[in-house]
């Protein structure tokens, strides 16, 4: 549990398990006295995975685990409900903020939506950071009237 006078980030891995150069975990770190990297197995993903998408899934855990305990904190691994263990997760440390990469995908927008309006009301700030799409999300769209791209500057 985190005393009352550290500030308190938990930083949510998903598809982004780096520890170089990541935004969310970068941010975290910088502005909050401790962090904890969070991962949730998502009952609604882990269960339609194949065996081998979920072995390799926990390989890759196993590793982001080794890095983070290398840095001196190790990766908390939680599985349910993505908002429901995030929020477990930030009351249980009395963390101030989220921090998380952003994602494309009509489900990650819809969890996110929901992650944001539960935090709110538990007065825990949830911060976006790039995820791992070169060009931002939004940022490429085709031209009008044509079928070729252009990237917003």
């Amino acid at each position: 549990m985190a005393s009352s006078d550290v500030s308190v980030a938990v930083v949510v891995f998903s598809g982004d398990l780096r520890v170089h150069d990541n935004p969310a975990l970068m941010s975290a770190c910088t502005t909050a006295e401790s962090i904890v990297p969070l991962f949730v197995l998502d009952d609604s993903i882990i269960d339609s995975a194949s065996p081998s998408r979920n072995g390799f899934l926990m390989d890759c855990l196993r590793d982001l685990d080794r890095s983070l305990r290398q840095r001196g904190a190790p990766l908390v691994v939680r599985r349910g409900r993505w908002v429901d263990e995030v929020m477990a997760v930030a009351s249980q440390t009395a963390a101030e903020s989220i921090h998380v990469a952003d994602d494309v995908s009509s489900y990650a927008k819809r969890r996110l939506e929901r992650l944001r309006k539960v935090a709110e009301r538990a007065r825990v700030s949830v911060e976006i950071h790039p995820g791992v799409t070169v060009v931002p999300p939004g940022h490429l769209r085709p031209r009008t009237g044509g079928a070729s791209y252009h990237v917003d500057r």
